[in-house]
């Protein structure tokens, strides 16, 4: 039997609906913040048994903030009641995971008795990274009543959402006697000793790239009281898989494909893509076998990491194809920050809008996540240019790319890395072309991964695997390893790190083919990432003054406003986050979204006669204690002339700060295709050598630039 029902004309006109509200999630609370981060710690000095503990199902944010959490759910279904009536926000389960969400299903919140089966109901509550809740089986005029409830930020339309290596520790300096897990963490049982968490289609917890846990990590906590916490008993205890948990209520409640009961029951991997995602990411060292033959070792990025595993795709009935919504990895997204997780890895994507609306609850979500402390990393997407679908500042939107790979017949590896041609490329469009995307390139085709033992033959433990949802999970590792090795470093330092460090050049010294719309700022590097010089950093703070400057200065397209799926954007919005900033004030960089902070610069709109474009930033030095002196080192195309000031910055010890301004304009004269772009880099060079620094610079010439046609790639 096939879980679904068909829909009838009067049910094709309801439909499924995220809704935020106006006051902030946990994640944006100082005090919620600061337990995370005393758990992290406490789980990555190995002797927190109960840290991880909280991480199977109770909360990771103290008993502090399980209250608040506690008064969101209620405010939750406080606002749902008020227009759909009594009981009926007591029909949501606590799939949730969290104690609040279980007391509050098991309360009646004021709300009486619950309403009759069938009708509408709150699917899933959103407190961490969002606040807010999915519903479904609404009526359009109660969505539209909805959205004029006190409190309430946007209503907006569920949407579908799609999933888009024993050789890549060695390619990428991390394996061999020598190397970075050797020098840095004296050896890979102990590489990256963090939590990551994968939201994908499960994982097979059997698999033996996840059998032992990391030395030292302490007691493994009994699996969580949700739905799927594990997928058979004790999965959870054998090894480094923390938590295995299962959302799969928007799916079920959208119809829209009847799914397997037996996948539902299970959080495990029935499929063939969260497995290889996640022991991309932080699968231990273990023999590799490849159609009957043994192929050495394969092992992660993080070989010492710890795994929570969220499934948010099902399989669709006899096709067997992958099927989620985002209502479900709004709440997998959730969790996981209530989980306490360090690097949370996104290989899925979704079409969601080109900028920054109020609507845009899975860019909001991931913001949510980075100011947690959250890392976030997200597949560029497999499909023709401008396709990228995750234009969030505050993620890492990672690129496919190509990789050596040694049993190859013929030798590519000095060729290697170049641009995957089935990797999504840039421009983006966002906030009025405000950054670069993707952010940095890592290795996506024929990239060895672990399988479920169901997917592939007998005695084979895993097999080649080609897009850039294998692409995204390579930096997932590497990110587990900086914050490993780094522990005050921020998401956004982490960021700054891998992209200003990233490389140019192929293995055998060439420059990347194409420009950095399809590599970002290049191919990432490990050991580079591990002694940056500078970074650029942001805080959450930063994050909310991005979102205003978005939403108030006009770097958006007035096409952008809304989606066609949403309700009006409401005008007290920004106002009511940023504590009452108006246009041009507090709550708005004075120049635009180009002085946001990032280690990339994006100036569209340069033409001669026009002025100069400029965008401020400020690094701080993470080198040695003695201080340093950086140089600029500017390179723009021709026609384009600029400047940096200062052209020096001086540092006398780690933790110093300096600002910069760079400067360009179109030379007179210049007479380029309109809608063109064109690439420079600015490279901050210490007096010693040790350092180069380096952005990409990108100009765009003209008033509406649209993609270029990159080269022709030749990757597998």
């Amino acid at each position: 039997m096939l879980i679904g029902h068909a829909l009838g004309a009067e049910d094709a006109q309801r439909g499924d609906y995220i809704v935020l509200l106006e006051s902030a999630p946990l994640a944006s609370r100082e005090s919620f913040r600061s337990s995370l981060r005393a758990s992290r710690a406490q789980r990555r000095d190995g002797d927190g048994s109960e840290a991880m503990a909280a991480v199977a199902g109770a909360f990771a944010g103290g008993d502090a903030a399980f209250e608040d959490d506690a008064d969101l759910l209620q405010s939750h279904i406080a606002t749902f009641e008020a227009v759909v009536g009594a009981g009926a926000g007591q029909r949501a389960g606590p799939e949730d995971g969290s104690r609040a969400a279980a007391a509050a299903a098991a309360s009646d919140g004021g709300g009486g008795e619950a309403g009759p089966p069938g009708g509408p109901s709150i699917t899933h509550h959103y407190t961490a990274a969002l606040n807010g809740f999915a519903a479904a089986g609404l009526s359009p005029s109660q969505a539209a009543d909805l959205s004029g409830q006190p409190g309430v930020r946007s209503v907006a339309r569920a949407r579908a959402v799609e999933v888009t290596t024993y050789s890549t520790p060695g390619f990428l300096g991390l394996s061999g006697k020598g190397q970075l897990w050797d020098k840095a963490f004296k050896g890979p049982a102990n590489a990256g000793r963090v939590l990551i968490g994968v939201i994908d289609s499960g994982i097979d917890p059997r698999h033996p790239s996840f059998g032992a846990a990391p030395s030292g990590s302490g007691p493994l906590p009994s699996p969580g009281p949700g739905p799927g916490a594990c997928g058979e008993p004790g999965t959870c205890t054998a090894g480094k898989l923390l938590a295995c948990r299962s959302f799969s209520a928007g799916q079920v409640a959208s119809g829209r494909c009847p799914l397997d009961p037996a996948d539902l029951a299970t959080c495990t991997d029935s499929f063939g893509h969260g497995t290889p995602s996640a022991s991309i990411a932080a699968g231990k060292s273990v023999p590799a076998y490849f159609e009957g033959i043994s192929r050495g070792n394969m092992s992660g990025m993080a070989p010492g990491a710890m795994v929570a595993a969220y499934k948010v795709f099902w399989k669709c009935g006899e096709s067997g194809a992958l099927v989620g919504v985002d209502t479900d990895v709004l709440a997998a997204i959730d969790a996981a920050v209530k989980d306490g997780v360090d690097v949370l890895n996104l290989s899925l994507a979704g079409k969601y809008a080109t900028a920054y609306t109020w609507e845009d609850s899975m860019i909001d979500a991931l913001r949510g996540a980075a100011s947690a402390g959250v890392f976030v990393s997200v597949a560029a997407g497999n499909a023709p240019l401008g396709c990228l679908t995750s234009a969030a500042p505050w993620v890492a939107t990672v690129a496919g790319g190509t990789h050596a790979r040694p049993w190859d017949t013929d030798d590519t590896r000095s060729d290697s890395p170049q641009w995957w041609g089935g990797s999504c490329a840039g421009p983006a469009p966002a906030d009025g072309y405000a950054m670069l995307k993707p952010d940095v390139m890592a290795p996506a085709a024929g990239v060895f991964a672990a399988m479920p033992s169901k997917v592939v033959p007998g005695g084979d433990s895993g097999k080649h695997l080609s897009g850039t949802s294998f692409a995204a999970p390579h930096v997932s590792g590497i990110a587990a390893l900086l914050m490993d090795a780094h522990r005050d470093w921020s998401p956004a330092a982490v960021k700054s790190a891998l992209m200003t460090t990233a490389r140019t050049v192929t293995a055998g010294g060439k420059p990347l083919r194409g420009n950095p719309f399809l590599f970002g700022a290049g191919a990432v590097d490990a050991t580079a990432a591990m002694d940056p010089g500078l970074l650029y950093d942001l805080s959450p703070a930063e994050y909310d003054l991005y979102v205003c400057t978005a939403t108030q200065k006009g770097a958006w397209s007035k096409r952008y406003t809304q989606s066609k799926n949403a309700a009006p954007r409401r005008p007290d919005a920004c106002a009511a986050l940023c504590g009452g900033g108006g246009e041009g004030g507090p709550c708005a960089y004075p120049q635009g979204l180009r002085d946001f902070n990032l280690p990339s610069f994006m100036l569209p709109g340069l033409r001669p006669g026009r002025g100069a474009a400029s965008a401020a930033r400020t690094v701080t030095y993470v080198g040695a204690p003695g201080g340093a002196r950086f140089t600029a080192r500017l390179q723009l195309p021709a026609g384009f002339a600029g400047a940096v000031a200062p052209a020096e910055l001086a540092f006398s010890k780690p933790g110093d700060t300096a600002a910069f301004t760079l400067t360009v304009e179109a030379e007179k004269g210049l007479n380029l295709q309109k809608g063109s772009w064109h690439f420079g880099e600015l490279v901050w060079v210490d007096a010693g050598g040790r350092y180069s620094v380096r952005s990409p610079v990108v100009l765009g010439y003209g008033r509406t630039p649209k993609p270029p046609r990159p080269e022709k790639s030749t990757a597998g």
